[in-house]
């Protein structure tokens, strides 16, 4: 199953403005009648139940919408262009690659998100008469679109997930609970990707997601551990199984696999940008909430804040209970496996979680004679229906864009050099300072203005007038003749430099 991509999108170009004159016989004074340019298309990616998978995107790598139709004569219009729909499938990450950061998260059918903006049209030159200037001879550019890498990722979306180490009955256990085929043998890693089944049961219709078999080292890569590892952390319930007949082993298997899934949590998020300011610490404790619930809860800590990141409610499943066939011998394994649980927790990550809250929350159950099956599900029903148990990431994941207007910097150490060697600028002018400017409009206007034309780049230092940007530069030190650095905030379009005259 191919769950992790890495694309590239290109929204459209804004069409070009028109220069035009109206020369019609019996329209003496026709004037300018250059259209304007058409909107370029954007990217939008859609989450359809349909799609299972991301492999439509092996072969399609590069997606690119249209370009805005230019500006026309007789002040006519561009067209605008479609917009690109990209369709993916449900529990799809999108995380933009230059930032490392999660820009969204789809959970729901349907669900869109435009990932990258076409471009505005350009003005036609029908636009710019005036009293003094009754034919303008220039028109804007269309405005440019945006280039972004993105990675997709997709985890799969369950209520509940089946986890534990290889051949306790994983497989059998969502076959039987939600009437699935997965296939199932008498050997290590049957299951080689997770699988999906829906558990009809009452009062609640649920998801289930077998996830491959974990081994010590998990967390690590090994057995493909991180790979599955991923899928864990979008399951409502961690359903941990062990089986029955393996007695001590089984209690030594379990707390890897708790292990595992602790270390995978902490080298997964410390450090990580994907919500903005990097996470410094990782913060994990389990522990019985007010409803009887058995809560992990995970807690992310960047600089002076701290947000939960998600928590996940826990069950034991002890499994394969026909291999004993003897309640008694059942039950002493169940509270032999809290007992040795408890001390556990306690010896390595400091819980205070007592035999009896982890034997409250461990049930036996049998894959194979179905015993406990219905029972449990219904509780796992009950559960997911009456508790809003978070199942993703509570921080806001949609990326914003801060706008700084204290844009000012002297960048001549930098640029001065690079822009003489290059010949942009005369050797006379080694007394200029660059200076580097980030401003969302100036990066607009610089853009969409046609370099050359004299009546555009009047028009265009006016706007700056207007705007009281050339007060705030000069009050910042900027002389005439220095030339000005306008970062872009066009992802894919090149910086601009243009001198201040």
């Amino acid at each position: 199953m191919l769950d992790t991509i890495t694309i590239t999108v290109q929204s459209g170009k804004g069409g070009d403005g028109c220069v035009s004159a109206r020369r019609e016989a019996g329209v003496p004074f026709g004037g300018p009648a250059g259209g304007d340019g058409g909107k370029g298309g954007d990217i939008i990616f859609r989450a359809s139940k349909d799609e299972q998978t991301l492999i439509e995107f092996r072969q399609r790598s590069t997606i690119v919408a249209q370009d805005g139709q230019d500006g026309m004569i007789k002040d006519r219009y561009g067209a605008n262009a479609l917009d690109k729909y990209i369709v993916v499938p449900i529990g799809t990450i999108i995380t933009d690659i230059q930032s490392g950061m999660i820009i969204f998260q789809f959970t729901q059918d349907g669900e869109e998100y435009t990932v990258a903006r076409g471009g505005k049209g350009g003005a036609g030159n029908i636009h710019f008469k005036n009293a003094v200037n009754q034919y303008p001879n220039f028109a804007l550019l269309g405005e440019p679109g945006h280039t972004r890498e993105l990675r997709l990722e997709l985890q799969m979306l369950g209520d509940v997930g089946l986890i534990g180490t290889p051949s306790v009955g994983k497989s059998s256990l969502i076959n039987t609970c939600c009437a699935t085929k997965v296939k199932t043998a008498d050997y290590h890693f049957t299951t080689l990707e997770p699988n999906i089944g829906i558990c009809s049961s009452e009062p609640k219709t649920f998801s289930m997601v077998d996830i491959p078999g974990l081994v010590e080292g998990a967390s690590q890569g090994k057995g493909l551990g991180n790979e599955f590892l991923r899928h864990i952390l979008k399951a409502r319930i961690f359903a941990l199984v062990v089986d029955i007949d393996s007695y001590e082993a089984g209690f030594e298997k379990l707390t890897t696999v708790f292990d595992e899934i602790i270390m995978y949590i902490q080298q997964r998020f410390v450090g990580s940008t994907e919500f903005g300011e990097a996470i410094t610490s990782i913060e994990l404790h389990l522990q019985t909430e007010d409803d009887g619930s058995l809560l992990l809860h995970c807690i992310a800590h960047r600089g002076e804040l701290s947000d939960v990141l998600f928590q996940k409610a826990i069950h034991i499943v002890a499994n394969k209970y026909d291999m004993v066939n003897d309640l008694e011998i059942a039950q002493e394994f169940t509270h032999e496996l809290a007992r040795h649980l408890s001390r556990h927790f306690k010896a390595q990550r400091g819980w205070s979680v007592s035999e009896q809250e982890l034997l409250a929350h461990t049930f036996i159950v049998s894959a194979a004679t179905h015993y406990g099956i219905k029972e449990r599900t219904s509780a796992l029903a009950t559960l997911i229906e009456r508790r809003d148990i978070a199942y993703r990431y509570l921080f806001d994941t949609v990326v914003t864009q801060e706008i700084v207007h204290t844009f000012l910097t002297d960048s001549t150490e930098s640029d001065l050099p690079m822009l003489l060697e290059e010949g942009y600028l005369d050797p006379s002018a080694t007394r200029a300072k660059v200076w580097e400017i980030r401003d969302p409009e100036i990066c607009r206007l610089v853009n969409i203005l046609p370099r050359g034309n004299e009546q555009a780049e009047h028009r265009f230092w006016n706007v700056m007038m207007k705007k009281k940007y050339l007060s705030d530069l000069e009050k910042a030190g900027v002389l005439h003749g220095d030339v000005l650095k306008i970062m872009s905030y066009y992802n894919g379009v090149d910086d601009r430099y243009i001198m201040y005259v």
